[in-house]
């Protein structure tokens, strides 16, 4: 995103490209789990939200943060609201639609709600920050338009993954889940003893 909070412009196939995907390459096929899941067994998954928690715990809850940073990065509307407390309640209707027809989830509920609120305010502003950071970057050389942020991530990503010597033995689970897993096995292993 420009500096100032205003979008640049589509002139060039790149800045339509990277509207188009969210800046992640083409997430058209992302989560792929979820899409085999709802086509196998037609039904969608239940997604929970414990009390006194901010994020979803269980077997769905990261293809859930998944769907909903896919969700901002495609339909966010970039050009009209610059910051996340001028979205509009169409608009946030429009991201409860599209993660209701993936998931099962209560959004009556105002403490779900409001954690829901949350996961998107955070994808957004993440992801704004991203986009601000890659154009003020090219600001200088005034290329912007001609470097879209998908195409230097993704080299980006390449040389850190290279440099890495450890690998992250969990993958993308949260620590929440790997937590309540702890849990569930300490009470199993104390309800057999």
């Amino acid at each position: 995103m420009a500096p100032g909070g205003v979008r640049p412009p589509r002139t060039s196939k790149a800045a339509y490209q990277l509207s188009r995907t969210g800046g992640r390459g083409d997430d058209l096929n992302a989560n792929l789990n979820n899409n085999n899941h709802i086509r196998k067994t037609n039904e969608k998954p239940t997604i929970m939200i414990r009390p006194g928690k901010k994020i979803p715990t269980g077997d769905w809850a990261t293809e859930f943060l998944n769907e909903i940073g896919i969700t901002v990065r495609k339909f966010a509307p970039w050009s009209t609201c610059p910051k996340w407390k001028s979205i509009e309640k169409s608009d946030l209707r429009k991201f409860y639609d599209l993660i209701l027809e993936k998931f099962t989830i209560d959004l009556h509920v105002v403490r779900i709600q409001k954690a829901v609120n949350t996961m998107l305010a955070n994808e957004y502003r993440q992801f704004r920050c991203t986009l601000h950071k890659h154009y003020v970057q090219y600001k200088k050389y005034r290329i912007e338009r001609e470097n879209p942020h998908h195409q230097t991530s993704s080299t980006q990503g390449k040389q850190i993954r290279e440099a890495n010597t450890t690998n992250h033995c969990t993958g993308s689970k949260p620590f929440a889940r790997c937590r309540e897993e702890k849990v569930k096995l300490l009470n199993k292993l104390n309800s057999t003893s």
